[in-house]
Order: structure tokens, then C-alpha cells, then sequence
């Protein structure tokens, strides 16, 4: 079964959005945006797609991060036990 958890958080100048997608627990899609409230343009955007529980691309700021990179496996590494961590808190 798909899940989806929306994570929404307001500050004085931005709206942060965090979607975590996961399909039979596992998470799959996670993406980030954050909206200047004020004019309601994207200023900072994120995507990770994963198989598996591993990151396999991760699009940030529309740039391709290079999956051999120290920044890629930081990323995968902490994706696995924050989405396990959102994951379990959303459907206790």
C-alpha cells in the first residue's frame, strides 16, 4: 500500500513542505520545498527518489548530487533512518 505523509512547518518568512512517500513501509520519494510566503516562490527545492531503501538519485536545487559523492552517501544514509523514524511516529 502507498502511504504519504506530509510534513508542513511555518516560520515567520517561509513554509517549509515535506512530502514522504513510501509504498509497503518502505520509503521511495521524499521531496522538500520551501516558499517564500510572501511572493510564494519555491526557494529551495529537493527530491530523492530511492529502491529499496537506498537513495538512487537525489535532485537538489534541480541539480543532479553524484551518487559517488561523500554528500550522496550522507544523504542515503541519513534518509534510511529518518524516513524509518517519520514512518514509525506518523503510523504507531
Amino acid at each position: 500500500a502507498l502511504k504519504l505523509i506530509i510534513i508542513k512547518a511555518l516560520e515567520q518568512d517561509t513554509e517549509k513542505n515535506v512530502e514522504w512517500f513510501y509504498e509497503n513501509g518502505k520509503l521511495i520519494y521524499c521531496e522538500t520545498n520551501w516558499l517564500d510566503k510572501k511572493t510564494k516562490k519555491i526557494t529551495f527545492s529537493e527530491k530523492c527518489y530511492l529502491s529499496n531503501g537506498q537513495l538512487i538519485s537525489w535532485i537538489y536545487q534541480s541539480k543532479s548530487i553524484d551518487s559517488s559523492s561523500d554528500d550522496f552517501k550522507k544523504m542515503s544514509a541519513d534518509l534510511e533512518v529518518y524516513g524509518s523514524k517519520i514512518n514509525d511516529d506518523a503510523f504507531k
